[in-house]
Parts: structure tokens; C-alpha cells; sequence
């Protein structure tokens, strides 16, 4: 039996370069006429899911907010879970909405420092007031420790390094709640309706380790695309190896 359900990486896996890469959109079709339920999983937080919503729209793809797990949303129920409601998150004011029920920098400590993409507006100002907060007891969320990105024409770098900074000046380590954490991908796996085995789930992205590690480590599949941020010799250094490796989603499509 083949695989019952697919999570596919957005960026470098389904679209790149302000378009749906070759042969994505005729694959995401297919699954759905045969009835195989897809889930889109991204670490991006510089961009809600509602706008994530929209721009696979605008490459054509047909896709509901509700099918989309992005990496604030997980911090989001990381943090419910937990009752904490006070954070000073550092992410995009439109992105906050994805956390949920929070009190962002509210009357009283900070319980939670959140940090992700600031879509290129970190300052050292930022850096020192989330020390702050995690010095006097604050927890450290991070929402991925991915280290870059590609964002259509070169390798950019992640909030990966902010995280690992942090960490070293405070001696926190922190809770990473999206990729690739188990819990992320375990929280994909649970939206499929809990009837679907972990086995059974593939998770299709370009990255060796958050994509292909994390989902493997979570109990899912992971197959690697040579498309968006794969490197040879990366993925030739990692001690990761992918259940399958193919040259392109639109690759998949007739299989």
C-alpha cells in the first residue's frame, strides 16, 4: 500500500521564485481526485497562515487555512498547552494572530520569549530585550532553529542563529516547536483526523535535516527534493538519510 496522506515543505519544495514549481500543481490535484489527504507545513513566520493561504492561491494551488501548520500556529498550542499567556514574541505584528490566545508583553513578567523570522529587522535592541526577559525567568520558544532559506535568488539567513545566540548568553536551550520537532510533525499528523497512521504519512520537503530528520524522527517518511535550499554535499555530510530522493515534486506525480 502506498502512502495515505502527504505533508509537503512549501518554499523550494512546492513553489520557488514567485511561481509553483513544474508539475505541483497537476500533483496536489491528483492526490486530492484519489481522495489523499495533503497537509502544507512551513517555518515561516514572517507571513500568516491566511497569507500563506493567499499566495498558494495565486500560484493556483487549491488550498483552506485550515490545511496549513505553520510554525507560529505551533508555537501557539505549545504555549496553550503549557497556560502561558504573557510572551514577547519576535515575530511579524500580522503574524502574532497565530499564536492564539496570548498577552503579548502584558501587565506583569514575561513567561515566554517566542522568537522567528523578523523578515530581516533584527536589531541589537531586539536581541538585548528578549535577554532580558529570559535572564529575569523567561522561557525560550523558538519557532524554528532553521540556519537559512532560499528566497528565490539566494540563500538567506534564519532566525536559526538568533535562537543559538540567545541560547549561549542566557544557557537556556530553548523548546523548538516547529521544525524539526516532533511535535510539529506529530500536530500534521493529528489534523489528518487521527485515523492515520504515522507510518503512512509522507513528508515531502527540501531540507536533509528539518524536513527529512524531523519527519523521520516523528515516525513519518521523509523524501527529499533536489529543488529550493538542496545541497549535494549537505545532505552528503548529514548523517540523515531519506526514504526516497527525487529530482522534482512534479516528479511525483507519475508515480
Amino acid at each position: 500500500m502506498g502512502p495515505r496522506a502527504f505533508c509537503f515543505d512549501l518554499d523550494g519544495t512546492l513553489y520557488q521564485g514567485g511561481s509553483a514549481i513544474p508539475g505541483a500543481l497537476e500533483l496536489i490535484a491528483r492526490l486530492r481526485a484519489d481522495g489523499i489527504p495533503c497537509r502544507f507545513l512551513s517555518n515561516t513566520t514572517s507571513r500568516p497562515r491566511a497569507r500563506i493561504t493567499a499566495r498558494m492561491r495565486s500560484y493556483g494551488f487549491n488550498v483552506d487555512d485550515d490545511e496549513i501548520l505553520n510554525a507560529t500556529r505551533a508555537g501557539g498550542l505549545w504555549l496553550d498547552a503549557r497556560g502561558i499567556r504573557r510572551v514577547a514574541a519576535f515575530v511579524p505584528d500580522e503574524s502574532k494572530p497565530d499564536l492564539g490566545n496570548v498577552e503579548h508583553r502584558g501587565s506583569g513578567p514575561v513567561e515566554a520569549v517566542v522568537i522567528g523570522d523578523m523578515a530581516g529587522t533584527w536589531t541589537d535592541a531586539h536581541l538585548q530585550e528578549a535577554f532580558g526577559h529570559l535572564m529575569a525567568g523567561a522561557e525560550l520558544v523558538a519557532l524554528s532553529r532553521d540556519r537559512f532559506w532560499h528566497d528565490g535568488t539566494r540563500l538567506v539567513m534564519d532566525c536559526g542563529g538568533y535562537v543559538a545566540a540567545l541560547e549561549h548568553t542566557t544557557g537556556k536551550r530553548a523548546h523548538v516547536v516547529g521544525k524539526p520537532s516532533a511535535a510539529f510533525f506529530e500536530a500534521a499528523v493529528t489534523s489528518l483526523g487521527g485515523d492515520i497512521p504515522a507510518a503512512d504519512v509522507v513528508m515531502v520537503g527540501d531540507d536533509i535535516d528539518s524536513d527529512v530528520g524531523g519527519a523521520q524522527r516523528a515516525g513519518l517518511q521523509g523524501w527529499l527534493v533536489q529543488t529550493g535550499k538542496y545541497d549535494a554535499a549537505r545532505v552528503a555530510a548529514s548523517e540523515v538519510r531519506p526514504d526516497r530522493v527525487i529530482a522534482s515534486v512534479g516528479d511525483l506525480e507519475s508515480m
